[in-house]
Order: C-alpha cells, then structure tokens, then sequence
C-alpha cells in the first residue's frame, strides 16, 4: 500500500495538536520537521519552571547528579536513595562533597527574582567533620555497651537499638568520608554523570545520563534550550504561575508565554520587570492576576500592566488592614480578596458601603470578599436594610440607590456555589464557606 508523506500545511496542523512533550521528543530526533516544529505555536496545559526540573503538562523533565559505582561495589544508603530518586539536587566535587548551586550563573535569557545574590553553599564545612566524629564515637560508646549484655538476656527493645545504633554510625562513616578523601587526595570511588529523567504522571518513562561536563545550573538552561528555544512564536498556557522558590529561571534568549492568567505574583516592586519580560504583548489586557502581600497593591499604579488585569485577586491581606485602605488604589474591573489574617464583620463592610456612598466610588465595578460564616453576610444585609433608605431586599441581595441612575448591589452565595465557579480556584472552600460580593451598577 503506497503511503504519500503529509504536506507541509498538515504537517503544521497535526504538530498543533499534537500532546507537546511527544512533538518535542519527535523535533528531537527528525532533523527534518525539526524547524517546521519550532514555527508551530506551542500548547502546554500547565507550565512549571523548578530549580532543577520543568513540569511540561504532566510530565516533568528532573535533572540530577547520578553516582554510578562500580558493579558489586557497596553504595551507601543515602546514595542509593539519591540516585533512586534521580540523582542529588545538589552539585559535587571531586572528593564527593556536596554544594548547593547559588545563583551567580546568569546567561542570556535567563530571567532574575533574586533579593540577593549568593555563591555556592557546601552542604557541610570543616566544623562539621568534628561533629562527625564525636557523634560517631558517641553512637560507638553506646553500641558497645548494648553488645555487653549477653545474648541470652537481651530483650528485643535492645536488639532494635543495637540495629539503630549501627544505622548512625553507619550515616556518620559515609559523611566523613569526603574529608578522608580530600586528606589523601583520594578520588571517590563512583563517577559522576548528569541524570535527565523523564516522568509522565507517576512513572518514569526515560532515563538520559551524560558526562558531567557542567553544573546543575548550566545543565537546567541546557534542558530549557532544548525544550523551548528557538521557537518563533510564544509558549501558549491557560495561566502561568510565577516560581516562589526558584529565584533564577535559566531560559532560551527570546522566550516569550502567551496567557491570560498570572497567579502567585510577589514583591512587584521588585520582579515587576523580570515577570513582564517573559510575557508576549498578546497577554494584555490579562483576565485576571493573584498576588501577596497587600502592601504591594498599594503602589500597582506604577505597574500599568498588573492595574489593569480585569480581575485582581488578592490572596494575603494583613489583618490590621481596614477594607477602605486596601481597596483604594486599586482599579481593577473585578477584585477579590480570598484570605484574610482577620475574620472581617459585617460592621467592616457596612463601614465601606458608607464610605463609597459620601464619596465617589468607582463604577461598573465588583469586590468580592470571602466570608466563614452566613450570619456575617446576613447581619449586613439587615445592617444595610434598617440603616439606608429606599433599598431593595430579597433573599441574599439588597440593592441601594445612590445618584445618578448609580446604584450598589450587595449579595452573597456559596462558595461552591455555581455563581462562585471562577472565583473558587482562588478560595479554600473548606476555610471559607460564602463569598459576599458588592457590585456597582449604572442603570
């Protein structure tokens, strides 16, 4: 049966829709799409940049330092562990000493959320070596008090402290071995070799090792490169969120994402030009952006292109804060203030309605506020119904005439309710039951 190759239209289409880590491994080993690939948007239902891992939809690219011994050769336990779990997170050196990479490697591309920038940190230093080995002998003195009890008499609480015992020692000879090594200018008796390993769900689908030729932090922008550079149009994700713990993110040069959400976004005074430069120019206006803490939200006017995300949603709010002081610089279509350090009372929102009343207030607008308990929701609306006049009232909503054919909503439902669909990503409904929400309408 005679078989015609696909066209270069459908080809561009099928890579479209094609499950992106199975084009990638297929771009990765036919030089001849290879380019047709990367002229093809990207779609990726969940993008995650770690330390030393990227989470590409739901399968993870992990990098680590693999310890390969020798056949029969004895590995200690918590190597065995370590290259199990595909390999330490953590850089090492000729003697077998580990580091923690700092973050004073910085390429093109590469994008900084760093307060402070420090060098590499060895996982243990010279004062640790005597701790070794006086927590060594320590365990020692004490295993050779357990052998003296005769076999006969022993209960089995001393055979499981003997079995522990023997465990420490054990940990603490590993430990010290590096420093062995480093005094006789001894190489380890294992090869280094970066590990790739390839998990799809929970199981692991490919292992990759290659010379240890770089440090971890080379290799992730090495991965990274492979991954996501060249491409010509941006990376398209339902929403990214912003890494918390991974304050160097190692990219290709010209790395763009394509989104409308942005969640976990911190310290904007700081990182507001690292986090725009990743994101295309299609991104705005954005539907909706969370961020932490508060005292952020007060100065967003500087950053036009957070302010004016339709939705903003606040997930920290200090519980000193007066609602008045929080909301007042903020412009956003939608707000929603999903955790509080302090229960908020009925008085807090009326007090704000009152406010927004003898002052201007912004129109065509809508806050929302999660709430613990009903009675809260409903002692404002009766607060609002017995203290305003001409209002409007019907289960769980009071309406209120202001000026100006301007009038201000107050309603409120569950939060798992289907009226809450969008918020509830945002909301731990377990913690927070309702959500009250004020909307400012123009008839």
């Amino acid at each position: 049966m005679n078989s015609k190759p696909l066209q270069y239209e459908s080809v561009k289409v099928v890579l479209l829709h094609l499950n992106p880590n199975v084009r990638i491994q297929i771009a990765g080993r036919l030089p001849a799409i290879r380019l047709t690939e990367k002229l093809v948007p990207l779609r990726i239902h969940e993008l995650q940049f770690g330390r030393f891992h990227t989470i590409i939809s739901n399968t993870t690219y992990r990098l680590g330092v693999y310890r390969k011994y020798p056949p029969l050769e004895k590995v200690p336990n918590r190597e065995q562990t370590e290259n199990e779990e595909g390999g330490a997170q953590y850089d090492i050196d000729r003697y077998g000493f580990g580091s923690y990479p700092g973050n004073t490697f910085f390429g093109p591309g590469d994008v900084s959320f760093l307060f402070d920038k420090f060098s590499d940190l060895r996982i243990v230093t010279d004062k640790d070596e005597v701790s070794y080995q006086n927590e060594m002998k320590k365990n020692e003195d004490e295993l050779a008090q357990k052998w003296k009890i005769s076999p006969y008499a022993r209960k089995e609480s001393d055979i499981d402290c003997i079995k522990a015992l023997q465990s420490i020692i054990d940990h603490y000879r590993e430990e010290l071995l590096p420093f062995h090594r480093r005094r006789l200018n001894l190489p380890t008796p294992y090869v280094c070799e970066l590990q790739v390993t390839i998990i799809t769900g929970k199981i692991v689908k490919q292992i990759h090792r290659f010379p240890y030729t770089m440090k971890l932090p080379e290799a992730v922008k090495k991965l990274n490169n492979f991954l996501f550079g060249g491409r010509r149009v941006a990376i398209q994700v339902p929403r990214f969120g912003v890494p918390s713990r991974n304050p160097t993110l190692h990219l290709p040069v010209g790395f763009k994402i394509k989104t409308k959400y942005i969640d976990n976004v911190a310290f904007l005074s700081l990182f507001y030009d690292s986090l725009m430069s990743i994101l295309d120019d299609s991104c705005f206006p954005l539907n909706a952006v969370s961020m932490y803490p508060h005292v952020d939200i007060e100065h967003n006017r500087r950053f036009p292109k957070i302010e004016n995300a339709r939705k903003l949603v606040i997930t920290e709010v200090d519980g000193d804060s007066k609602l008045q002081e929080i909301l007042k610089n903020i412009s956003s279509q939608h707000v929603l203030l999903s955790d509080y350090k302090t229960d908020y009372q009925a008085k807090d929102y009326f007090d704000l309605i009152q406010n927004w009343l003898k002052n201007d207030f912004p129109r065509g607008r809508c806050y929302s506020f999660v709430v613990k308990k009903e009675e809260i929701a409903t002692r404002l609306l009766n607060l609002i119904s017995e203290q305003l006049e001409n209002t409007t009232k019907s289960e769980r909503c009071i309406s209120i005439p202001a000026w100006n054919s301007v009038r201000l909503e107050v309603s409120y439902g569950q939060s798992i309710g289907p009226c809450n669909e969008e918020n509830r990503r945002y909301i731990d409904v377990k913690n927070w039951a309702w959500v009250l929400d004020i909307q400012i309408f123009r008839d």
